[in-house]
């Protein structure tokens, strides 16, 4: 093959691997709902990076990943890519000139959100949505570019497969003596027996390859043989053990002492009590309320919550806010469904205790399809709208319109509705097929049905398909179909099971109506949210409009912060305040940060280079920095054992003449651990007031007084022992070598740099305020972040 012929190839190649598009995730973190419009927007934002996702995602299938791509054929109607033509390649530039626009306007509105709302690694997502664009349309420039020539010249290049192993990943080692001899042979024929190693770099791949208690294990002698000795030896006194005692290896379950190997969450004994004597148990032995697994319920990493109520503990430990005895049959009581902040009210099915036993009434769902995958629906006959969960929506990619409507439900309760969408519903042999509309909601009901119902003595024919096979199971509901499309989902034959259950045949097969037996003596309400009475709503304005000087209620995070600064903060000859991070994990567990922040970088040069006005701006915040003496340069070349880099970029904002240009750091930039800065920062909380209270204080005073502390973070240092946290990295030109610098001063963009700005101003009044008592009356309860609103009854008070 010729030169031309080989660059060719090698295009396509990188062309192949521009379409390796990174998911997206549920990366983003959860918000406060009494967040006001801040919640709205980073909602708002999170809606349309899922919407330039899935455009971007769309290109991939321009490239068939299954076929064999033939290098550039001489006519243009041989297909190039599989199966795209050549033509149908260069209008799709135009799509990825778009997504990048569309990528730039949504970076600008995520930095312009307030400090307060943490991005965690979004920014980062939407750096690498850009690289991966960026690279897919030089790939097709360069492809269409030797096409051209190819064409010109009338010579054709026989096709060739390119076809790349993966990897061989090393073998892993975690002290299992089970393991071992599986481990030695992998080990022994990719590295011990390499010849082109020398001893020194087979003992440390082996190391490497050791993980947990494996790699406490030490050897007399520092070389491949001795260590493989030692790790054997280790090996054969467990074998031993074992063998001695068929007990001993397996831990005995905290909860019910059997050598049985089960968790907590299956736990025969664990599941036969009550969800508080659950949640007791958990408390005793040391148990995460969230997953269930041996570690403090603060540290839990897992994104899971309760599927009754969604709040913070498993579902097998949620149980009523009353906390009160089951009542005998005769007793039993209703018990609506959660309150969710007056999200909607729609249609209502309720249950009632005429029988003497317990029953848990069936709701009618089904399982349909959309653009070809399922959902869980459920049929209301009441209902004269199709409702759709905006999760759904998301999901599925449906286009969503604005509108400004309001549905009524119980009691005249009215839901103000701001989307509506379009989807076709089917059944799985595509038979039945409705287009309809659907109004977009936060939130269809709770789980349905809202316990597992116990169907083992229910005698359901064989033959039978059901529309929803899990219709015992908890599960989300996802649409809503009403009285639109109910009696032409709904067939004629029934079959009638028991005096309690009926089978009704549909277009989605049988759904299973009627009442099943339960333990459970509370019946539910669902389909019904509660709205806020209008007198708990007049009782928390006047709570508001007294103002009354609380004290704050401290969570454990907090009051670990407040120790933490106590213990260990001071201040310097000038006076200056010298404090150190709070972290709920050793920063050890950080791993490598610089490549990413390199890479960051570099792409970030790309956008300096074509503005240069941004890339005045952003030396000039680079250059102050550094005069100022926030940051330094580290000239050691040699990496300490724990560092972080956060990646940086700017935002313009042309409407700002104090502040056109505003630099973020990013310390929610994952490493190599899957671990970042600010995961494992603690947050500390808020110890100023809200806004709207200290706005209301304002409004009382004559005279306003309005002021802000300049610079407010960087007038804060950071203790020498942590600055190595916060190290960027920086170069004056694009081909300029890249420099490391390490920060000195608290950081915007950091989890902790609001609660360490206001824990200061707070110390200072207590240390310094008796010298100014007018102003430190001021600063303590009339300070938003770094905002002063204040004011005074008269003039001669306010000066």
């Amino acid at each position: 093959m010729d030169d031309d012929e080989s660059s060719v190839s090698n295009t396509t190649s990188e062309k192949y691997e521009a379409n390796k598009l990174e998911g997206v995730g549920t990366l983003l973190p959860a918000v406060d709902s009494t967040a006001g419009s801040a919640a709205d927007e980073l909602i708002d934002c999170r809606n349309d990076r899922l919407f330039v996702t899935y455009k971007q995602t769309g290109l991939r299938f321009l490239v068939d990943s299954d076929a064999d791509l033939p290098i550039i054929p001489a006519t243009p109607n041989h297909k190039i890519y599989g199966t795209k033509d050549y033509i149908e390649l260069t209008s799709k530039l135009n799509s990825i000139n778009d997504i990048l626009k569309e990528l730039d306007n949504l970076q600008n509105d995520y930095c312009s959100l307030p400090d307060k709302v943490e991005l965690n690694n979004s920014l980062e997502i939407l750096s690498d949505m850009e690289e991966n664009a960026e690279k897919f349309k030089v790939s097709i420039l360069v492809f269409l570019s030797k096409y051209e020539e190819q064409k010109k010249e009338n010579a054709k290049l026989a096709p060739k497969s390119h076809i790349k192993l993966p990897d061989l990943p090393l073998p892993t080692f975690s002290g299992k003596f089970q393991e071992f001899e599986n481990f030695k042979t992998q080990f022994m024929s990719v590295i011990g027996n390499n010849d082109s190693l020398n001893e020194s770099q087979k003992l440390m791949y082996l190391r490497s390859a050791l993980k947990n208690e494996a790699a406490l294990i030490q050897s007399d002698q520092d070389n491949l043989d001795s260590l493989l000795k030692a790790l054997e030896n280790d090996k054969n006194k467990k074998s031993t053990a074992v063998e001695s005692n068929p007990n001993q290896g397996q831990k005995a379950c905290v909860i019910c002492n059997q050598f049985k190997k089960h968790s907590v969450y299956n736990c025969e004994m664990f599941l036969n009590h009550s969800p508080l004597e659950r949640y007791e148990l958990c408390k005793k032995h040391n148990i995460c309320r969230n997953c269930l697994d041996f570690h403090p319920s603060k540290s839990c990493t897992s994104k899971s919550r309760c599927q009754i109520c969604s709040s913070f503990h498993n579902t097998k430990l949620h149980r009523d806010k009353t906390d009160v005895s089951i009542p005998s049959t005769a007793e039993a009581f209703i018990d609506t469904a959660p309150k969710v902040n007056s999200e909607q009210c729609f249609a209502l099915r309720s249950t009632d205790n005429n029988n003497s036993k317990p029953m848990k009434y069936l709701m009618s769902t089904a399982v349909a399809y959309v653009n070809g995958m399922p959902v869980r629906i459920i049929l209301d006959s009441a209902s004269e709208i199709n409702f759709i969960s905006s999760d759904c929506a998301i999901s599925l990619g449906l286009k969503r319109n604005r509108i400004h409507s309001s549905v009524s439900g119980i009691n005249g309760l009215a839901q103000d509705i701001k989307y509506e969408t379009n989807a076709i519903i089917s059944n799985k042999d595509n038979s039945f097929n409705e287009s309809l509309k659907f109004m977009v909601v936060p939130k269809i009901s709770s789980v349905t049905p809202s316990c597992n119902l116990d169907i083992s003595k229910l005698s359901l024919p064989k033959h039978i398909k059901l529309a929803d096979p899990s219709f015992h199971k908890p599960a989300k509901i996802s649409m809503l179909l009403g009285a639109q499309v109910f009696f032409k989902i709904i067939k004629a034959d029934q079959i009638k099971i028991n005096d309690s259950i009926t089978l009704q045949n549909s277009v989605f097969n049988y759904i299973v109506t009627g009442g099943l037996p339960t333990s459970d003596h509370k019946l539910h309400c669902f389909l019904l949210s509660e709205q806020e009475g209008l007198e708990n709503l007049i009782s928390k304005f006047w709570q508001l409009e007294s103002l009354e000087d609380e004290s704050l209620n401290l969570n454990s995070q907090t009051k670990l912060c407040e120790d933490h600064f106590l213990n260990n903060h001071r201040r310097d000859q000038t006076g200056h305040y010298i404090v150190q991070m709070a972290f709920l994990k050793e920063p050890s567990c950080l791993g490598e940060s610089k490549q990413t922040a390199i890479r960051r970088l570099n792409s970030l040069w790309r956008k300096l280079e074509a503005n240069p006005n941004l890339q005045q701006l952003y030396r000039n915040f680079i250059h102050e920095y550094l005069d100022m003496g926030h940051m330094e340069q580290v000239f050691k070349v040699s990496e300490p054992t724990v560092a972080y880099y956060m990646p940086h970029h700017g935002v313009l904002r042309p409407d700002s003449k104090s502040t056109p240009l505003r630099t973020v750091f990013d310390a929610f930039c994952a490493t190599t651990t899957g671990e970042s800065l600010n995961s494992i920062l603690t947050n500390g909380g808020v110890i100023q007031d809200e806004l709207f209270a200290t706005l209301l204080r304002f409004r009382k005073n004559r005279i306003g007084l309005i002021s802000d502390i300049k610079k407010m973070f960087r007038m804060i240092f950071i203790d020498e022992s942590q600055r190595d946290l916060l190290r960027i990295v920086w170069k004056e030109s694009i081909d300029d070598s890249i420099k490391t610098y390490k920060m000195n001063r608290v950081v915007y963009g950091t989890t902790c740099a609001p609660y360490l700005a206001q824990r200061v101003l707070k110390q200072l009044v207590m240390d310094d305020g008796h010298n100014y008592p007018l102003a430190a009356s001021a600063v303590s309860s009339d300070m938003y972040m770094e905002d002063l609103f204040t004011g005074a009854a008269d003039i001669y008070s306010a000066k």
